[in-house]
């Protein structure tokens, strides 16, 4: 077995592409909840809870269009997303709400970064969600 690199990876939201972007991630899946009854005498027993997901994506301003993505999306927005570990690769897809972007800058010279935190919003499918 070759491990794929993540160096084509990208995501795209409805119908545009971060331009710039550095790295994203996301969970997905059923967080297993711990309670404690009588029944477990004495120890914690486990429910499934409700499919959930939530991730980030980071991504630097072209310094020739002063853009992050082609085209707008904004705070709260409802999109389509799709995650993909490689280019032409598997994929996960569904849709997401996009939270509050997190801007910052340096005097360093460094790129200026921003990120941009979404939550799923309903089911994933494809080949790389089981």
């Amino acid at each position: 077995m070759s491990a794929v690199s993540g160096i084509n990876g990208y995501i795209t939201l409805g119908s545009c592409t971060p331009l710039a972007i550095t790295d994203a991630s996301f969970t997905y899946g059923s967080p297993n909840e711990q309670y404690y009854a009588v029944s477990g005498d004495g120890a914690a027993e486990t429910v499934e809870t409700a499919k959930r997901g939530e991730g980030t994506f980071n991504a630097v301003i072209d310094d020739a269009t002063g853009r992050l993505i082609s085209s707008v999306i904004e705070s709260g927005e409802l999109v389509t997303f799709a995650f993909y570990a490689k280019s032409g690769g598997d994929a996960a897809t569904g849709q997401c709400r996009i939270g509050q972007p997190e801007f910052s800058f340096n005097r360093e010279g460094t790129p200026q970064r921003m990120n941009f935190p979404f939550m799923i919003h309903g089911k994933l499918t494809g080949t790389l969600i089981t």
